[in-house]
């Protein structure tokens, strides 16, 4: 419609004045409160879920740091702390490398003709574009099935900025900004809230020193702790719920948006038609 209105050889343009004389199809005022008041019930439903998560991502790594920071874990008393390189850690704990405790898997990316953003082949994952609070949202496709990252495997970015993690909540081709990192004793929730918690500040590695990407031998050397495994074990058993949870609003959160914008045109459209609904119009009631 707009495009009607241009004038023009090179690059059409439309005057302010032409744009003031557009008319704009408006259903009644009570059923545009009422649209209104769909589209928010959605909304509301999204923010409840998005505090919930951020209420259960706090609790993992409140739990994480109160075990193996603080050092508070259960029967911690009885335990003595002797030196380590990391500094003073429970007596049978150990210092290892991140390649001896996970397996890594680096990515590559194919060449741009097999992508697409018709969902055809397996969601494709560059670097953190498209990380969300916990899982990344899906938008490239890729046709070549390479460097796959399976669910439940922590993405890591080895490229600026270094160090930004998601989780794999299904399986995804990364490319060459990323890493996918799993646990080889499947102590996943323990070693995600380590490196969550040991890159808090991106690009940094830990050290101070900045980075604008990592290798592989970076990767596989960082130093990690690897407690008693019955502490561990203990761990997970807390941490896996949590995670269920995490993945089961986030999905809800997925499909709220995804119906919300769906319904969105079509009531706009009257395409569904919400004026004989009874939906309180009222603003005084908010």
């Amino acid at each position: 419609m707009l495009i009607s209105l241009g004038t023009g050889t090179t690059f059409l343009e439309v005057t302010k004045a032409r744009l003031l004389e557009v008319e704009i199809p408006l259903p009644p005022l009570v059923t545009q409160r009422k649209i209104a008041a769909v589209l928010s019930a959605y909304d509301d439903l999204i923010e409840n879920n998005t505090r919930r998560i951020k209420i259960l991502e706090d609790l993992a790594q409140t739990l994480y740091r109160e075990w193996f920071v603080h050092f508070r874990f259960p029967g911690h008393e009885k335990v003595p702390m002797v030196e380590s390189p990391l500094g003073p850690i429970p007596q049978e704990w150990e210092v290892k490398k991140l390649g001896e405790m996970c397996d890594v898997l680096m990515g590559q990316s194919p060449k741009s003709k097999f992508y697409n953003e018709t969902g055809e082949g397996l969601p494709f994952h560059q670097g953190v574009t498209d990380f969300g609070q916990r899982f990344p949202t899906d938008r490239v496709y890729c046709t070549i099935q390479k460097r796959i990252a399976e669910v439940g495997d922590i993405l890591f970015s080895v490229r600026a900025p270094v160090g930004r993690i998601n989780v794999a909540n299904k399986k995804i081709v990364i490319g060459r900004g990323l890493s996918a990192i799993h646990s080889k004793n499947g102590d996943q929730a323990f070693i995600l809230q380590q490196l969550k918690d040991r890159f808090q500040e991106e690009d940094t590695m830990g050290s101070g020193t900045i980075y604008n990407a990592i290798t592989k031998a970076d990767l596989l050397g960082i130093q990690l702790l690897k407690p008693a495994k019955s502490i561990v074990a203990k761990f997970e058993e807390a941490a896996q719920p949590i995670s269920l949870e995490l993945a089961n609003l986030t999905m809800k959160n997925t499909n709220l948006r995804q119906t919300r914008d769906l319904l969105l045109p079509k009531l706009i459209s009257g395409e569904i038609d919400v004026s004989e609904l009874d939906i309180d119009t009222d603003p005084k009631s908010d």
